[in-house]
């Protein structure tokens, strides 16, 4: 396999991206979608879940993006908080949010 990969679905096709991203023939685009990709791995990696739900005109418990409300069609005021899923891609891969920070680093310094 030769480019940038159809399908980043492994351990190995990121270890072939990073790989490819290292060589003469990856452009700035290459290495530009490679990084992006990366990054959403780190930013993916979290998930709303159900906290409580708000009496009328009460205010979250935070910001967004740690917290978010959502309006039901009656009305109701849910509050969603926002949390680590251990099912995040990055973890299914095998990969620790500092192993994909390296991996940036490692494509950004080529």
């Amino acid at each position: 396999m030769y480019g940038y990969p159809k399908h980043i679905n492994t351990r190995s096709d990121i270890e072939y991206l990073v790989g490819f991203l290292g060589t003469k023939w990856a452009t700035d685009e290459n290495r530009s979608r490679g990084t992006a990709f990366l990054r959403s791995l780190i930013e993916g990696r979290f998930a709303y879940q159900f906290d409580r739900v708000l009496a009328d005109e009460e205010n979250p418990d935070g910001e967004s993006p740690d917290y978010i409300v959502l309006t039901d069609e009656d009305g109701a005021r849910r509050q969603l908080k926002r949390v680590e899923d251990k099912n995040a891609m990055i973890y299914r891969l095998g990969f620790t949010v500092d192993e994909v920070e390296a991996l940036i680093d490692e494509v950004e310094s080529n």
